[in-house]
């Protein structure tokens, strides 16, 4: 994604938008239709789904944005201007802390109620990504937004919420399933917005994406696609009907940076999946 972690990015004046990104690079890599998984942020799986409902088979978004969506909650409009305040005072640490408040403990939970090793695994990727991201200017969302077009959308879809997320990322969930008819919704009890890495194998999750999700392409940035493909060659085989081998069946939640990849990684490895095509957010 550009401007996102290690994606090779020259600074630009044109417009340019995420899922029209995604589009060519689909195009590049001859893949026709794609289910697609997104979680939160820009919502670029939705708007992609929006504006080329051609090309999507099936979508899952968990802990969901939406462009058009105006956030009502005053408890994340503080803590947001609180974390730019921070990183424009080059204070990564408050930055940082600031981040794990809002999105992993959220408004309902202490620090001390969330699972150590999560909330440090997720500070250890935050001080990461931080110094990776790039401000841009010139990157647009779909225009009309997402927000008022949910009816144009007829695709099968899953919304995965998490019970302990702030209010507006719940009100979106609940927002997307009434927009979108057939979708479904499921909300996962005791985590919050980060709800992969709080409980990745979640019975209820594994059932509910080995229904909807039959290929997957794990490609997290463009840069690291050949390192992934080289060390778990099984996740990019465009075209292809290889499936996971026993020794890949086992792969570690610590050997992957991002924590949807490493959610995805289990749902494959648990539903012997063969992987084609997956958009991370």
């Amino acid at each position: 994604m550009r401007s996102s972690g290690q994606s090779e990015t020259q600074p630009t004046t044109e417009l340019f938008t995420h899922h029209e990104d995604l589009r060519q690079f689909l195009n590049a890599l001859e893949v026709n239709r794609a289910s697609l998984i997104g979680l939160s942020n820009y919502a670029v799986a939705l708007d992609f789904a929006i504006a080329h409902p051609d090309l999507i088979e099936k979508l899952v978004l968990v802990s969901p944005g939406l462009r058009g969506y105006d956030f009502r909650d005053p408890w994340v409009e503080t803590k947001f201007g609180a974390m730019m305040q921070a990183l424009s005072q080059r204070d990564l640490h408050g930055a940082v802390e600031v981040f794990l408040t809002m999105w992993v403990d959220g408004p309902f939970r202490r620090p001390a109620e969330v699972n150590p090793l999560v909330r440090e695994r997720v500070r250890e990727m935050a001080s990461r990504s931080f110094g990776l991201s790039r401000i841009a200017p010139n990157c647009k969302g779909l225009d009309p937004p997402a927000a008022g077009r949910l009816s144009e959308l007829r695709v099968p879809t899953l919304v995965v919420l998490g019970e302990k997320d702030a209010p507006d990322i719940l009100a979106i969930g609940k927002l997307i399933h009434e927009g979108l008819v057939g979708s479904q919704v499921v909300t996962i009890s005791d985590v919050g917005h980060l709800l992969p890495m709080e409980n990745q194998m979640s019975l209820i999750i594994r059932w509910k994406i080995s229904c909807m999700v039959e290929v997957i392409v794990a490609l997290p940035n463009l840069k690291a696609a050949p390192r992934i493909h080289a060390r778990y060659p099984f996740l990019l085989p465009v075209g292809g009907s290889r499936r996971p081998s026993a020794a890949n069946s086992s792969l570690a939640t610590d050997e992957v940076a991002n924590p949807t990849y490493a959610f995805v990684l289990r749902v494959l490895n648990a539903n012997r999946t063969r992987a084609v095509a997956l958009l991370l957010d």
